[in-house]
């Protein structure tokens, strides 16, 4: 069950949730595609002026080394048998948080995006094999028609094979 929460009621949601992911997880291998679980955590979980907006404004703020949320991912990501991103983890080698999040509101800021998607980027890296045999399957399911997938771009790296 779920160690992260003493309270009964997160066990029960933890199972529900398990539940829906593996029917979307069922519905997305059935289509050719692969799930894969992101714990994405807010600015308020790092030492960021977010942190600190947030905190003059009366949230209760978790203390900074707090992983609950992320053990939750990684253990529904464990028991489907999917992969799972941690961005805390990249976060907190991170020298300087100071321009990853707004200062108010918590999101990215386009600098915060481009280091989440290139984190991720390099955790689902597929080698042109891997890409092909997902061409050919998905090419397979549609009876040869090429789906248009666009170039999934991030920075000077594609997902795609050039000519896609």
């Amino acid at each position: 069950m779920l160690d992260p929460y003493e309270d009964p009621y997160a066990a029960f949601v933890e199972e529900r949730l398990l539940g829906i992911l593996g029917e979307i997880k069922e519905l997305v291998e059935n289509n050719g595609g692969v799930l894969v679980l992101i714990s994405m955590p807010f600015g308020g979980y790092f030492p960021s002026q977010i942190r600190g907006s947030f905190s003059r404004m009366g949230f209760e703020l978790p203390p900074l080394d707090f992983t609950k949320m992320d053990e939750l991912v990684k253990n529904l990501a464990g028991r489907l048998g999917i992969q799972c991103i941690v961005m805390s983890d990249e976060l907190r080698l991170r020298k300087d948080l100071s321009n990853i999040w707004y200062q108010f509101d918590g999101h990215l800021t386009e600098y915060g995006n481009e280091v989440v998607a290139e984190h991720i980027f390099e955790a689902l890296s597929l080698t042109r094999a891997e890409i092909s045999s997902i061409d050919a399957k998905n090419r397979q399911q549609t009876n040869g028609r090429e789906l248009d997938f666009g170039s999934a771009k991030c920075g000077e790296h594609s997902l795609w094979p050039a000519g896609r």
